[in-house]
């Protein structure tokens, strides 16, 4: 292509004249036409290689900014008044929450850094032009005893220049390069952290609003029932089958469900609340779609923390940190020793009427002799940087362990304690039942009755925290694994 520009341009020539700072060019100077075509290609060239090798380091626009749910849910086809699943939750959340937008510019900030650390590799071209007027006063002297004036008046000058700037070696810009891009890393781990932290935070306030959403109707349940058992009272007490004193005992038992109903709804409402706060607090009212899940088979413990050491976000992040820390000491040691740089600079300009082309080539080596300790206490900080993501590392690696470990027991116990809690429930109502046969038919007591109400309510409100704190813990043993929990393909993709 530029060569096709060269040939062009040269045979327009000899059809044309150009005159440039009073210098003709046209067929009758083919050897300063040579020589500008030469200096154009070959700074065509070098534009094109910049942008080649530039190319690849390519930084985006931004990371955008918080829109609402409403205006997500249009991008990702989610219809709001349908009832949602949890996936379709997931992907909302990930488009509103403000968390995942600080993530995306800090990875953009990083990206940028690499960007900046990787500009000295190319050259540094700049153009510039100038026109100054200047005007003296006019001085005097004597020459022979006459009075001569010297000097003063306006004076012009007018300069224009093209130069470029090339710093082919500097001693650790590798280094600070490779640092750079390993903190873009990090920043890219820490953005993928950040959408596992935010999916496990979503799933869990899913669950947590099913669970409010069933009390509720558990505690109603319960409400209706004591409510029956004081119409029975009432009735045996009309009829003189049962003392007047046995009605305050249902009443009681009757105040205390309406006030599970009220705790429960209030409940709701505060789940609700944590719910649409993950999601950008939309203004369209969102329900969500029940899940009852049965317990599966339980992954091996050993097998869980494995997996975790290998696919954590948060983990891969601390140990870049890590590598960073390390690349920063080699530097600061590298500041101890002598620094070298090589370096070139070329000029084209016209200066006040005269053309021509300048160039230097420097290699510059220095070592400090006294710099009040900098360097060392550099080196130290370093040092210490290193030992405190060293520190960090077996930390989390400890925290992992535990939480894998913590999460995979918690889960376990939920399993176990849904089989139990639905045993219970049967056990419980068939207890209640019998004990209401047998007060209708005078051959039992009120205290089986509100016993067994209790009994029977706390089996039902059992069995709904273990089947939805089994979904809880399932998502938090993934969580602590390392499992990406984001959809893969959002509802309306």
């Amino acid at each position: 292509m530029i060569g096709n520009f060269v040939a062009t341009l040269r045979r327009w020539c000899h059809d044309h004249s150009l005159r440039l700072g009073g210098t003709e060019f046209s067929v009758r100077n083919p050897n300063r036409w040579t020589r500008l075509l030469r200096a154009s290609a070959g700074a065509l060239n070098l534009a094109a290689w910049i942008l080649v090798l530039a190319a690849p380091v390519g930084i985006s626009q931004g990371a955008g900014r918080l829109i609402t749910t409403e205006e997500a849910a249009e991008e990702l086809g989610i219809d709001l008044s349908q009832p949602l699943s949890v996936d379709a939750c997931i992907a909302l959340a990930l488009r509103v929450h403000p968390d995942v937008l600080v993530a995306a510019n800090d990875l953009q900030q990083a990206v940028a850094g690499v960007r900046q650390a990787r500009a000295s590799l190319f050259p540094n071209i700049s153009a510039s032009t100038d026109y100054r007027v200047t005007e003296q006063p006019t001085r005097t002297t004597v020459v022979g005893g006459s009075v001569i004036p010297v000097g003063g008046g306006r004076s012009t000058s007018k300069n224009s220049q093209v130069s470029a700037y090339l710093e082919a070696y500097r001693t650790g810009r590798g280094d600070q390069i490779h640092q750079a891009q390993q903190y873009a890393r990090a920043a890219r781990e820490g953005t993928v952290d950040t959408r596992r932290r935010l999916a496990y935070l979503i799933t869990q306030s899913y669950y947590d609003w099913l669970a409010a959403e069933k009390l509720v109707a558990v505690n109603i349940d319960a409400e209706t029932s004591a409510q029956g058992h004081v119409d029975m009272v009432d009735a045996r007490i009309a009829a003189n089958d049962a003392a007047p004193v046995d009605i305050h005992r249902v009443r009681a038992q009757l105040h205390q469900s309406q006030l599970g109903v009220s705790s429960a709804r209030n409940q709701v409402a505060i789940s609700r609340a944590s719910f649409w706060s993950a999601l950008g607090e939309p203004e369209t009212p969102i329900e969500i779609i029940d899940i009852w899940d049965e317990p599966r088979e339980l992954p091996q413990l050993d097998e869980c923390i494995e997996m975790a050491m290998a696919t954590r976000p948060d983990l891969a992040q601390t140990e870049v940190y890590v590598r960073a820390a390390r690349t920063g000491l080699k530097i600061a040691r590298l500041n101890l020793g002598p620094t070298a740089s090589v370096a070139g600079s070329s000029e084209y300009g016209r200066h006040d009427g005269n053309t021509g082309t300048s160039w230097t080539i420097y290699g510059t080596l220095s070592q400090s002799i006294f710099d009040g300790g900098a360097n060392r206490a550099g080196v130290a900080s370093a040092k210490a940087q290193l030992n405190s993501a060293l520190a960090n590392l077996e930390r989390l690696k400890r925290s992992i362990r535990l939480e894998v470990e913590t999460a995979w027991l918690r889960l376990r116990q939920s399993a176990e304690a849904i089989a139990a809690a639905e045993a219970s429930q049967t056990e419980s109502q068939a207890a209640l039942d019998a004990a209401e046969r047998r007060y209708q038919a005078d051959v039992g007591i009120l205290l089986e009755i509100t016993d067994g109400r209790a009994t029977a309510t706390s089996a039902d409100i059992s069995v709904v925290n273990a089947h939805y704190d089994y979904n809880t813990a399932l998502a938090d043993l993934d969580r602590s694994i390392g499992t990406d929990l984001t959809p893969s393909n959002p509802p309306g993709e």
